[in-house]
C-alpha cells in the first residue's frame, strides 16, 4: 500500500533545515565576495551568482520540498546539498587561501553536520512512520494499546457538552510522539489541532495533551506529538491521570520497542 503522509504542522527541525539551505546559498555568495574583494551589497554580483548556480538552486528547491513533505529521501538530498556547499567553500580555500574564508568553511561544515543530524533524528520519529501497514507481513503491532482522541477544551466546557471520541490503536511510538491507526476516517476538524490523547494499556489509562501533526488517510492514521512540559496544560487534564511519559517508561521497561519489530 502506498503511504501518502500529510504534514499539518512543520517541526522546528524542518523549518530550521529549510532556512539553513536558503542561508547556505547566500553564505556561499558572501564567501565569494570576500574572496574576490567585492562589495556584497551590490545587486549585480548577486544576480550573476544566482544565474551561474541555477542547478544548485533547483537542488535546494527540491530538497526543501522533500523536507516539507517529510520524505525519506530528504535526508539523502539534504546530505548531498550540504556536501556540495561544503565542497564549494573548500574549493575557494584551495584556490586562494584566506583566513576569513577558511574560518567560514570550517564553521559551515560544523553547522551543516549539526543540521543534518537534527533532521536525521527528526525524520525517524514515530509521527512520520506508521510502522505497520495493511498488505504487509505485519499489519498490526504485537501488542495492542487502545487509544482515544478528542478535541482539547477546558474543564468547564467539557462538563457542558460531550466531546466526540475517536478510537484506534498505536502502531508506533517514541518518547514524545506516537502514530495511531484509527477505527474510522480521520476527523478533519482535529488535523493540526490540540487534542486530549488517552491510551489504555493493561486496564490502566494514560492521558496527555498532544497535537495531530501528520496524517495518512489511506490507512486512517494520525501522527501525534506530545509537549515536553505538561505543566502549562493542566487546566484541561485530570491531575490524577497518568501521562504519556509514564506509559512510555513502562513500555521501555518491558522492552516494547517498535524499532525492533520490523
Amino acid at each position: 500500500m502506498r503511504m501518502n503522509l500529510r504534514i499539518h504542522n512543520l517541526s522546528h527541525a524542518a523549518i530550521n533545515s529549510m532556512l539553513f539551505l536558503l542561508i547556505s546559498l547566500f553564505y556561499f555568495h558572501t564567501a565569494i565576495v570576500i574572496q574576490n574583494n567585492m562589495t556584497a551589497i551590490h545587486l549585480t554580483p548577486l544576480i550573476d551568482f544566482l544565474n551561474n548556480h541555477l542547478p544548485l538552486i533547483a537542488l535546494i528547491a527540491i530538497t526543501i520540498i522533500s523536507i516539507a513533505k517529510a520524505k525519506k529521501i530528504s535526508v539523502l538530498l539534504l546530505a548531498i546539498t550540504l556536501a556540495i556547499f561544503t565542497a564549494l567553500l573548500a574549493n575557494l580555500v584551495f584556490e586562494k587561501f584566506g583566513r576569513i574564508v577558511f574560518l567560514m568553511c570550517s564553521s559551515y561544515a560544523i553547522f551543516a553536520f549539526t543540521c543534518l543530524s537534527f533532521w536525521w533524528v527528526e525524520i525517524k520519529k514515530a509521527i512520520y512512520n506508521p510502522k505497520f501497514l495493511e498488505g504487509t507481513l505485519f499489519s498490526r503491532p504485537p501488542i495492542t494499546i487502545s487509544i482515544t482522541i478528542a478535541a482539547a477544551t477546558t474543564r468547564s466546557n467539557s462538563n457542558s457538552t460531550a466531546l466526540p471520541m475517536h478510537q484506534g490503536i498505536l502502531s508506533n511510538w517514541d518518547a514524545y510522539s506516537a502514530f495511531a491507526l484509527l477505527d474510522a476516517d480521520i476527523p478533519k476538524d482535529l488535523l493540526g489541532k490540540k487534542i486530549i490523547f488517552t491510551a489504555v494499556f493493561k486496564e490502566v489509562s494514560f492521558q496527555n495533551l498532544g497535537w495531530i501533526v501528520t496524517s495518512c488517510p489511506s490507512i486512517k492514521g494520525v501522527g501525534i506529538t506530545f509537549p515536553r512540559k505538561q505543566t502549562f496544560f493542566r487546566s484541561v487534564l485530570d491531575d490524577s491521570q497518568k501521562n504519556w511519559q509514564t506509559l512510555y517508561t513502562h513500555l521501555i521497561d518491558m522492552a516494547y520497542l517498535p524499532e525492533f519489530w520490523k
